[in-house]
């Protein structure tokens, strides 16, 4: 961290003191929370302490105003954490090369984040991209007027060969098949709509197709409680789901027993004639509780000589990228070395691919529906540039959405083809 500079020492000393004596140090980084519209409530939530309980607003409030930091979690943790974050919010690097040294003026002294006022939250309208709205469907008059019987996007996947795949979705197709077979332990990370689910069923049917020895134990997504998104996957109830996915059984009371008879299982099951492997594949797994993923390594741990027992599969929102973000989470950093992410990326440059198939697999032409502006945009509605960040919604459920409103309204207007004017007037 840079020190302080004597001259800027001597001022903040004269100037005020707390309680305890410490001088008044404001941070250039509060100036630059306020100027993007950052509340320091909002800062301090995003920062994780070694204990993995979020920064209070009384310690935000002594690192911002007095240079003083938490002594149970090392200051450098917490400074990448915050320069992360920040860059994550559109700050741009280049201002927060000085955050960390004193403000010696105190410019930001009781002024508000700019957009935000009192008592009310950050608002971000620049990086907030429009979602479509509700889902729609292809109204009747829209079918027969592009001369279509079918929609395109209802009842999209019916086998293997209507799952579109790019280079990326191909390489975590190939992931999460590797990590079932030898026992991996894989987190698949990715926005809604960009196709998870998609990969999670085609995995079952793909072990299925190929007659591959791997059985699978997957907690409902009724587990999660979707209104405070808290887990009901404790340890016991994930030691439940892999007996009775192995050998159907009841689980006993006793959870030494019930730990006892899930080794036992696993161990027969792998070892047998077929030498299964056993996946635990969990959905929605942003949503887990610290202690779990704790539970989860155990599991993994689990061997019969040389052979382990078990591997893993999180798939969850881009949340669980923070869940397994080591410096917000350091408690967690022997599950969080051992584990493999991979990210469900954009259609970026396969727009026009993913939609030829989409159209294709129903023996409809695209080119009979959209105008060669049309994919620009789509680009544009769906894309958001801000300073060096770029946030994109173009992944396949946004994608079906937005096409479709255009198509019915294309129909409403007489328009021969859905082109990029039709887009933007959405």
């Amino acid at each position: 961290m840079p020190t302080l500079p004597e001259a800027a020492m001597d001022t903040a000393a004269r100037r005020q003191t707390d309680c305890k004596g410490n001088p008044y140090m404001p941070l250039k980084l509060r100036g630059v929370l306020q100027r993007h519209g950052i509340d320091q409530k909002t800062w301090a939530k995003s920062m994780r302490q070694a204990n993995g309980h979020p920064l209070s607003h009384s310690a935000a409030t002594q690192i911002l105003n007095w240079n003083i930091w938490p002594r149970k979690t090392p200051q450098a943790w917490l400074a990448k954490q915050a320069e992360d974050w920040l860059l994550e919010q559109g700050v741009a690097r280049n201002d927060l090369r000085a955050i960390w040294e004193i403000e010696v003026d105190d410019a930001s002294r009781n002024q508000h984040p700019v957009g935000v006022h009192v008592g009310q939250g950050r608002q971000t309208p620049d990086l907030i991209i429009d979602p479509i709205g509700d889902r729609e469907m292809l109204y009747p008059e829209t079918k027969r007027y592009f001369s279509m019987a079918v929609d395109p996007f209802v009842d999209e996947i019916q086998g293997p060969g209507d799952v579109f795949l790019s280079d990326d979705q191909r390489y975590v197709r190939e992931a999460m098949f590797a990590a079932a077979r030898f026992n991996g332990f894989l987190a698949v990370v990715g926005e809604s709509g960009s196709g998870k689910t998609t990969l999670f069923n085609d995995l079952y049917e793909r072990i299925d197709k190929e007659r591959v020895h791997v059985t699978i134990c997957s907690p409902s997504v009724l587990d999660v409680d979707l209104t405070s998104m808290k887990t009901k996957l404790t340890a016991r109830r994930l030691l439940e789901c892999i007996l009775g996915a192995t050998t159907g059984e009841r689980a006993p009371q006793s959870m030494q027993r019930l730990t006892e008879k899930v080794r036992d299982a696993l161990v027969a099951v792998t070892g047998g004639e077929e030498k299964r492997t056993v996946l635990l594949m969990i959905e929605e797994a942003h949503s887990l509780l610290p202690a779990t993923l704790k539970t989860i390594k155990r599991l993994l741990e689990l061997q019969h000589g040389h052979r382990r027992l078990l591997g893993v599969i999180l798939i969850g929102q881009p949340e669980l990228d923070h869940l397994l973000d080591e410096s917000r989470h350091p408690e967690l950093r022997e599950v969080i070395r051992r584990l493999e992410t991979v990210t469900l990326d954009p259609l970026g440059g396969h727009l026009e691919d993913y939609l030829a198939h989409k159209f294709t697999r129903k023996s409809l032409d695209v080119r009979q529906v959209l105008a060669p502006d049309a994919y620009g945009a789509i680009r544009e509605r769906l894309e958001k540039t801000v300073g060096n960040r770029t946030h994109s919604q173009l992944h396949p459920l946004a994608v079906n959405n937005l096409v479709t409103k255009a198509m019915n309204k294309a129909a409403e207007g007489g328009e021969e083809l859905v082109t990029g004017d039709v887009i933007r007037a959405l």
